[in-house]
């Protein structure tokens, strides 16, 4: 049996195929990095697929109109083709993640590539894909993702300004769609902040450029006009981060996604995961094969065992805002308001509810999807679809000339700040868009990303 003591770690395993490789099959999972390559492959799982779930089409339809109708959401042109789409057989590409606040890149750029993608398979393939962004907002709300980001920080010592918002002590356990709506004070904090690093770099760059200088400002208040639109939209915090990513997304960068809140679809999964549940031995017994099969394969994971009878969902009250086990102390369970999935569970619904044609991540999924599809094939005899993983990263200072990048350094050399600790802190994928967006604009990123994708 495995138990992590020996062997590479999986990421580790993972950054070196990496290194050369466009594609990479592993148990019963097919991941690409070359875009192209996994078009290809999902046109042929396309093929495959005879009999699309319309009923599960329509559901998500009316989930998203639902989302669309409370917060006052006008859906653009893309998206109505995308809505008819869902009625005449389109089937879903899905990119599950957690509404994080100020979102990165790397949460970014694979709903980027979700629209690349769409676009190569109706003009080569002649095929409908539905790209869906679901949020999931029923994890754990001190989920650090969802609650921290980070921008560089020109001009002062430390390289990285955090931005984080600290849960009051009585929503500690509450998931992620039950936080409310941080004040308005909050926000304005949070606002400067960026503010303060965004301008601290804008006039660096004025030493080179005036008219940089003018245009950064103009971009900032762009930025700054966008949170406050969605701030006044938003109802709870995981709202204000959703409608966030929307604006970005559709408005700005022009995309054919579609946008789903997780809750509600776990809502009407409650059938699903009650069965799950009651395979729960069976799929336990099921992971543990798979971690052995990763430690025999030379790999380590981040997961442990499971006990067979260990629940695979959460039961979550309103009334008492907590996220509750089988064993939990909580009197009342079974009266739970919402079932919600663990990582292995909300895996298996893509495929048992969603019946999806694959999907877009990142490597850090790896594991999990490998554990999950091990699982589907083995218990459910599905033959899983091809996953694309994003590892795109966009540095602003390589999009300015030579003569430039020598006044930024030169600037950093008179205040005792290393150039090369801002270079990596701006490439790093967990920076948050508002940098990208605000000294280089939401269009430029957008090219960037692309340009970046393979």
């Amino acid at each position: 049996m495995y138990n992590g003591s020996s062997g590479l770690k999986s990421f580790d395993f993972f950054r070196k195929y990496l290194l050369d490789k466009s594609d990479l099959f592993y148990m019963n999972s097919k991941f690409y990095f070359d875009i192209n390559l996994f078009c290809r492959a999902l046109n042929d799982k396309y093929e495959s697929l005879k009999n699309n779930k319309t009923e599960i089409n329509h559901l998500i339809k009316t989930i998203c109109i639902s989302f669309s109708k409370r917060y006052g959401i006008s859906f653009s042109d893309k998206q109505r083709q995308l809505l008819d789409d869902l009625d005449n057989g389109g089937k879903v590409l899905l990119f599950p993640y957690q509404p994080n606040i100020f979102p990165s890149i790397s949460v970014i750029a694979p709903a980027i590539h979700m629209e690349i993608i769409r676009t190569i398979m109706n003009k080569k393939y002649n095929k409908k894909i539905i790209p869906l962004f679901m949020f999931v907002d029923y994890d754990n709300c001190l989920d650090k993702r969802f609650l921290k980001v980070y921008i560089p920080n020109p001009g002062r010592r430390n390289t990285k300004k955090v931005i984080n918002y600290s849960i009051p002590n009585e929503q500690k356990d509450d998931a992620i769609f039950a936080v409310k709506l941080p004040s308005i004070d909050i926000i304005s904090y949070w606002k400067n902040e960026f503010l303060e690093s965004i301008m601290n770099f804008a006039i660096i760059v004025s030493k080179y450029d005036k008219d940089e200088y003018e245009k950064i400002k103009s971009r900032i208040q762009l930025v700054q006009n966008i949170i406050d639109t969605t701030y006044r939209k938003a109802t709870t915090f995981a709202s204000f981060n959703e409608l966030f990513i929307q604006e970005i997304l559709i408005n700005q960068c022009d995309c054919g996604i579609l946008f789903l809140e997780g809750l509600e679809f776990q809502n009407s999964s409650k059938n699903e995961l009650l069965e799950l549940e009651m395979k729960k031995e069976q799929i336990n017994k099921t992971f543990n094969e798979a971690l052995t099969y990763f430690f025999n394969d030379g790999l380590t994971t981040s997961f442990s065992p499971r006990e067979n009878k260990k629940s695979l969902v959460w039961k979550y009250r309103l009334l008492c805002g907590k996220r509750c086990s089988e064993k939990s102390i909580c009197f009342d369970c079974c009266k739970a308001d919402y079932l919600i999935p663990n990582v292995i569970a909300d895996y298996l619904l893509d495929y048992i509810k969603i019946n999806k044609i694959g999907g877009v991540g990142y490597y850090k999924q790896f594991e999990a999807i490998c554990v999950s599809e091990y699982i589907l094939n083995k218990i459910y005899g599905i033959d899983s679809g091809p996953e694309f993983l994003s590892s795109t990263t966009v540095n602003v200072l390589d999009y300015y000339n030579k003569e430039c990048i020598a006044v930024i350094e030169r600037e950093f050399n008179r205040m005792n700040y290393d150039y090369n600790d801002f270079y990596k802190s701006s490439q790093d994928s967990h920076c948050s868009i508002l940098f990208h967006a605000s000294i280089l604009g939401f269009r430029k990123t957008l090219e960037c990303i692309k340009k970046e994708i393979n």
